[in-house]
């Protein structure tokens, strides 16, 4: 997060006064603080489980835990069928409470803003790409650069959908495109 002091010009004191400006960053929203602190925990819980009874305990191609993978697998098999799930209700205008945020977006797809999509699309596909990249860094069999670079562009380009950019677009290609991985 990136603060920039900038000198308030509003008041007339001898002594300069200053204000945070926030021009990055991820807001401290309650979605982008459960969406952030949830992944990573039910991850941890299920690898928890998974140990304690021996569940999926072979080593795998290069040399991690079955049960490691199972974790990320059923955490990224939650995490898409929300996207996509939200993504589906976004795109056919299944929920009445987000109808007049959703017109917004439709009426400009580039520079539209909508709390709903930033709350159930972008904060969960921010977090879940950005747990993707830790896992990918220390898990030797997720340890791929394309899978890497995916996970990070992903990222990357949900982060830039805050700015607000591309929320229009963000309804299908971080929501309904994720169902698509399901069947995966």
């Amino acid at each position: 997060v990136l603060n920039v002091l900038r000198q308030n010009p509003s008041k007339t004191t001898t002594t300069p006064t200053y204000h945070l400006i926030m021009n990055h960053g991820i807001p401290a929203t309650l979605p982008f603080i459960a969406w952030g602190i949830a992944v990573p925990v039910v991850f941890f819980s299920l690898l928890i489980v998974f140990r304690f009874f021996n569940l999926w305990e072979g080593k795998m191609r290069r040399g991690s835990r079955g049960s490691d993978i199972m974790a990320f697998e059923i955490v990224a098999g939650l995490c898409v069928l929300y996207l996509g799930v939200v993504g589906y209700i976004l795109w056919f205008d299944l929920n009445s409470a987000w109808r007049d945020e959703l017109e917004v977006v439709w009426s400009n797809k580039m520079y539209g803003r909508s709390q709903a999509i930033e709350d159930h699309l972008i904060a969960p596909m921010i977090s879940y790409q950005g747990w993707n990249v830790v896992l990918c860094l220390f898990n030797a069999d997720l340890r791929d650069p394309a899978m890497i670079g995916h996970h990070v562009a992903t990222a990357a380009l949900s982060y830039f959908c805050l700015a607000p950019y591309v929320q229009g677009h963000a309804i299908f290609f971080l929501g309904l495109a994720e169902l698509t991985n399901i069947p995966l």
